[in-house]
């Protein structure tokens, strides 16, 4: 079996395209020279790590902020940082399936994994209870 080399990097670029914008590409590569597209995916690759970067610095600067509002609410008001965190929970609407703390996660950009975090200050401070959240699968 003879794979024209052309179509397997096409094919590289293809996927890491989609994985990058969420769609496959639209053009007629079929002009494009092989130096062209590995070129090209060769970018797309440079571009595709670059951003992964800045998000993570992004996600890990917006914890790092939102953990500086949760203390400056404590100290202020002379409370836990549990009950803190309480208070920004209780803002969102109770709909028993634990989304308020997706939203939470969503409105302060934080990464995903963060929500069994801060699922675990509540419960430890007792504000919730695993049974609370029948969706999710938290550890302790």
């Amino acid at each position: 079996m003879n794979i024209d080399p052309r179509l397997e990097v096409f094919s590289e670029y293809s996927d890491t395209h989609k994985m990058v914008h969420g769609f496959r590409p639209r053009f007629d590569w079929s002009k494009v020279t092989l130096e062209e597209l590995t070129q090209m995916t060769n970018d797309l690759c440079k571009f595709a790590n670059e951003e992964f970067t800045r998000e993570q610095i992004e996600k890990q600067t917006s914890w790092i902020s939102f953990r500086k509002k949760l203390q400056n609410l404590a100290n202020d008001s002379q409370v836990s940082i549990t009950t803190a965190l309480h208070w920004i929970f209780s803002e969102y609407e109770n709909d028993a399936y634990g989304t308020q703390l997706r939203d939470i996660c969503h409105d302060y950009n934080l990464e995903y994994n963060k929500e069994s975090v801060l699922f675990r200050m509540l419960r430890k401070g007792g504000y919730v209870k695993a049974v609370d959240f029948p969706m999710n699968n938290f550890t302790n």
